[in-house]
């Protein structure tokens, strides 16, 4: 009984790894053009964003943040075209934990992807 209680949680663990694996390949390798002409960004420009992506992945399309605003954590700001801004939230720059939409006027955080 105990045998196979293991085989179940070995087969759990490879199809989590699998799973999180198969989540961080998105093809996005080719460098990225700003959809604005004057090369600013915008919201549409993070839609190849996905949790677990590295920092390095990030940079390669959309280009280094303007700031990073964390402490203890990374919270990375890329300022958009529309005055508003994308926070990326990272404890290791290997490991996208969190991106949120942040509109400084009305002071309203919109979570695009991750916990609330």
């Amino acid at each position: 009984m105990c045998e196979v209680k293991n085989v179940f949680i070995r087969l759990a663990i490879y199809g989590i790894a699998s799973l999180m694996l198969l989540a961080s390949c998105n093809g996005n390798s080719a460098t990225h053009t700003p959809t604005t002409s004057d090369g600013s960004l915008t919201f549409l420009d993070f839609k190849f964003l996905t949790l677990g992506m590295s920092y390095d992945e990030i940079i390669a399309i959309v280009g280094e943040a303007d700031r990073d605003i964390g402490s203890g954590v990374h919270l990375l700001v890329y300022d958009l075209n529309d005055d508003t801004e994308m926070m990326l939230s990272f404890v290791s720059l290997d490991d996208l934990l969190a991106v949120y939409r942040y509109d400084p006027k009305k002071d309203i955080r919109e979570v695009i992807l991750g916990p609330d």
